[in-house]
């Protein structure tokens, strides 16, 4: 069984642990970045998500991770890092540039390895999006990479956004 909780501040350890895990298995950035810098980025941005009005932060709780150790798990006791498996976040943007602004971005989404392909990063993602409405959204974003260490390829990454409805506009580039 799988619960979605918001991310509180006293979450934050745990959104940096899978951040930096989904940061190790991406492909070198084009804009470099060292290793205290982006801890530094990653610890502000977890900060932000789990204070601000116009961004949330979403943690899957599994039951059966606990289960498989032999515990329980409440949400809420210190052993609750053991029982997530998965986070996203996302935050509303303003773009008036556009008719269907505000926008609602998805970002940071990951799963843990053992949970991939049962549901949980599509549970996550729906979420995300009711939350980001309740914000006041009018369209959701997302964009994503691929991670030739977990073995999962851009196309893997578009298939599974396209399943939830998002269309492929737009490629990215960068230059330093």
């Amino acid at each position: 069984m799988i619960e979605i909780i918001t991310a509180k501040p006293k979450h934050i350890p745990i959104l940096l642990s899978f951040w930096e895990a989904l940061s190790s298995h991406l492909p070198e950035s084009v804009f470099p970045s060292n290793q205290a810098a982006q801890k530094e980025r990653l610890q502000s941005l977890a900060e932000h998500v789990t204070s601000s009005s116009a961004s949330v932060a979403l943690l899957a709780i599994s039951s059966v991770r606990n289960k498989r150790k032999g515990e329980q798990t409440k949400v809420g006791s210190r052993n609750l890092d053991e029982a997530v498996i998965g986070c996203i976040a996302g935050h509303i943007h303003d773009r008036p540039e556009f008719d269907t602004s505000p926008l609602g971005i998805l970002y940071n989404l990951w799963v843990s390895a053992e949970f991939r392909r049962q549901g949980v990063g599509r549970t996550l993602v729906l979420a995300l999006e009711n939350q980001l409405r309740e914000k006041g959204a009018k369209a959701l974003q997302v964009a994503w990479r691929h991670s030739e260490r977990e073995n999962i390829s851009s196309e893997a990454a578009a298939a599974f956004w396209q399943r939830l409805g998002y269309l492929h506009y737009e490629s990215i580039a960068g230059k330093v």
